[in-house]
């Protein structure tokens, strides 16, 4: 008996022990070849398609003058088309020499793979540069600006995040080796 205890406390271990679900780049467009739009303007977003069922934050590239705050949000389509908000977050934006990226994560939200959705940007405090690209290096969307007027051919630069969830065979081979340890403890224990 205390063998087949010990076997379940290593066990209860192992399972403690797991990794945490990490927050995986989802989709990335790093171009940041122009500067793009002004923390003044508004109706900014950029269009992109998810590949996991899940985002769990997102990335925008900048540069500030100053201390500014970014709010970034994922909808299901653009604000002024009747959209509906589906997750976002805030994070502040300090002046540094050159650009950085701004990250914000939530928790991880369902979508569906494959669809449209829209990483919405709203800036205040000081002014500063949204970075992108006018080669449109991201060919799953584009640029929205100005009250959310499209620009097809430019992508600004950014990056989704996406929980990684571990495949259903993880679990199971780990309960298959729990499974094999618990056997030969009680083989052993048979034994002695």
């Amino acid at each position: 008996m205390k063998k087949i205890l010990s076997v379940a406390s290593v066990s209860l271990a192992l399972i403690a022990a797991m990794p945490a679900y990490a927050d995986v780049i989802d989709q990335s467009s790093p171009s940041a070849s122009a500067f793009m739009a002004s923390f003044s303007q508004t109706g900014l977003a950029q269009s992109f398609q998810q590949s996991a069922a899940n985002i769990s934050g997102a990335g925008i590239y900048v540069s500030s003058d100053g201390t500014s705050q970014v709010d970034l949000s994922v909808w299901d389509a653009l604000p002024t088309s009747g959209g509906v908000k589906i997750a976002g977050g805030n994070a502040s934006i300090v002046a540094t020499s050159g650009a950085n990226w701004v990250d914000v994560h939530w928790a991880a939200s369902t979508i569906v793979v494959g669809q449209t959705y829209y990483l919405v940007a709203a800036f205040t405090g000081s002014d500063g540069m949204f970075y992108g690209d006018v080669l449109n290096p991201y060919s799953k969307g584009n640029v929205f600006a100005n009250n959310y007027a499209s620009f097809a051919s430019f992508d600004y630069t950014f990056r989704t995040y996406a929980t990684a969830v571990p495949e259903p065979a993880t679990y199971g081979m780990l309960l298959a080796g729990l499974g094999l340890v618990g056997g030969i403890a009680r083989r052993r224990q048979n034994r002695g």
